[in-house]
């Protein structure tokens, strides 16, 4: 074989290829070489053999990521799906070109209008002469690629992605709110809560051993109902801790259904609850806030721990109208003595002085189981000096010596006193000469001169003309005449509420829990306990 006419097996190029015939004017050359020449440059974009076939649809290159362009059929008489370099799938025969996947819900057209809906920014228009972007799209062409549309949330074909967030609106002020129908009282779960301008309030008192529940609307008595133990005290000659613990876990129940069905009211019907958390027997007071705890946790009821002290004072403003100025409180009981200087009842309570010793009524109490009378002592002392001599005996007035007003002058001592009875009693009884309504009147005397003279001089002292009485042993007759004869002539203004507010009791409770729940304060913690010497500035614990 000659050499000229040999080459290399698979080199020879086609006949039909535009390489296999010699370019014009130059003549054609045998190649040599054993194998082709390398093209020593890249082929260009856009060479010859890059160019289709004439009659193809003209594209550039494809890189990836890109995605076919549409064919318009006006322009190009055949049909391309992208699938091929041009590859020719036959003439268009009048038939619309295929729609891109549309997932938006087609209604019929009856009953509404016909052309672009108003939202429809951003979209393809279809003309006549095949589809064109939108005047949107159109203006934002140089800036960023059109924004595809959103995919359907959920379900093939059946719900559009919802539209974008409202913007917040604002509030006009150049005009009046528009006016609103009303609400009908109904309220949500949720809403906020203000204060209640006329609260219906329950209060709970056991501080010692009477069980009490009043209710109270306002300022309004709607029921004050007691449970008194005192029976089962009678044979001890005093209050017995257990005994009165257990009375009021007997008590309770019974006593919350009294007071309901005398104020013609159901649980339901209440705002909040009040209760007393101190001060007074741990034991007893242990009950009472148990009680509201668990009423609180089955209605979803407020519950406020109140102070018993500042209860007497706000127990007037049931009978004698809302203490609206400050005034000088003097509380005395079977287990304090107290002078309370009161700015403002719901929050502004300072102590002035306080019993050092015995309480007033434990000195009754005392003294009347050393003459011989029944428990409790000053009921029994009060009818024993009706007929006796106040000025028989001189008793003792403790703390109320001139050395004493430094460090005293409001502090009130009962022991001394009934120190003082009880030597006379035993010297009296070898001489079997003991008057029993004279020492009775005699000790009652002084008991009520030295809590009327330090009452007197604490209104002096603060420059406050107003007197408040409070407590069980207020219900004592000759304190209250004494009481009245001075503040007169002193020109102080007293106030005392009636005998059966006197007493503990639960409405005095209610009372201040309604100016507290009227005033907007914030319930007491879940957790809160009881304080059996808690101070009379704290007016709700918790």
């Amino acid at each position: 074989m000659a050499l000229d006419a040999w080459t290399p097996t698979g080199s020879a190029p086609p006949a039909s290829s535009p390489r296999s015939r010699p370019a014009p004017g130059r003549a054609a050359r045998r190649s040599t070489c054993a194998r082709p020449t390398p093209c020593r440059a890249p082929p260009r974009s856009g060479s010859r053999r890059d160019r289709p076939a004439h009659g193809d649809a003209r594209r550039p290159r494809r890189r990836h990521g890109d995605r076919d362009r549409v064919v318009r059929p006006h322009r190009v008489g055949a049909r391309h799906d992208g699938r091929g370099d041009g590859e020719r799938l036959g003439p268009l025969r009048g038939r619309r070109r295929r729609r891109r996947l549309d997932r938006r819900l087609r209604r019929p057209a009856r009953g509404r209008r016909r052309g672009r809906h108003p939202d429809d920014r951003g979209r393809r228009v279809r003309t006549r002469h095949g589809p064109r972007a939108s005047p949107a799209a159109a203006g934002a062409a140089g800036r960023a690629r059109p924004r595809r549309h959103r995919a359907v949330p959920r379900g093939a074909r059946g719900q559009r992605a919802r539209p974008r967030a409202l913007p917040v609106g604002g509030i006009r002020r150049d005009r009046r709110a528009p006016r609103v129908l009303p609400a009908g009282g109904r309220r949500r779960d949720l809403d906020a809560e203000g204060p209640v301008v006329i609260p219906l309030v329950l209060g709970i008192e056991t501080s010692c051993d009477e069980t009490g529940v009043g209710i109270v609307r306002g300022d309004e008595l709607l029921a004050n109902v007691v449970a008194s133990s005192m029976d089962l005290h009678a044979r001890f000659g005093g209050v017995v801790p257990e005994i009165a613990a257990r009375a009021h876990l007997e008590a309770m129940e019974p006593t919350i259904r009294r007071a309901l069905d005398e104020a013609g009211v159901t649980i339901a019907d209440l705002d909040a609850i009040a209760v007393t958390a101190g001060p007074g027997l741990a034991g007893a007071l242990m009950v009472g806030v148990g009680a509201a705890k668990a009423l609180g946790v089955a209605t979803g009821l407020p519950v406020h721990g109140v102070n018993h002290l500042v209860g007497h004072v706000a127990a007037d403003a049931l009978a004698g109208g809302p203490i609206e100025a400050e005034t000088i409180a003097l509380l005395v009981s079977g287990g304090h003595t107290s002078l309370l200087h009161v700015r403002d009842i719901d929050e502004d309570v300072a102590t002035l002085g306080e019993t050092i010793d015995d309480a007033a009524g434990e000195a009754f109490d005392k003294v009347a189981r050393l003459l011989g009378l029944g428990y409790p002592g000053g009921p029994s002392i009060d009818a024993a000096a009706a007929d006796g001599d106040p000025r028989a005996i001189a008793f003792p007035r403790g703390l109320t010596a001139p050395k004493d007003r430094e460090r005293h002058r409001f502090d009130f001592s009962f022991s001394g006193l009934k120190t003082a009875v009880a030597r006379h009693v035993e010297r009296a009884a070898d001489a079997d000469s003991v008057s029993v309504p004279d020492v009775a009147a005699s000790f009652r005397e002084a008991v009520v001169d030295v809590l009327v003279t330090k009452a007197l001089d604490a209104c002096a002292h603060t420059g406050v003309p107003r007197l408040l009485l409070g407590g069980g042993v207020v219900a004592n007759r000759r304190l209250r005449e004494v009481a009245a004869e001075r503040c007169e002539a002193a020109g102080v203004v007293l106030r005392v509420p009636p005998l059966s507010l006197c007493t503990d009791n639960g409405a005095m409770i209610a009372g201040l829990g309604a100016r507290l729940v009227a005033r907007g304060a914030a319930p007491s913690a879940p957790g809160f306990g009881v304080e059996s010497t808690l101070d009379a500035s704290v007016v709700q614990v918790g």
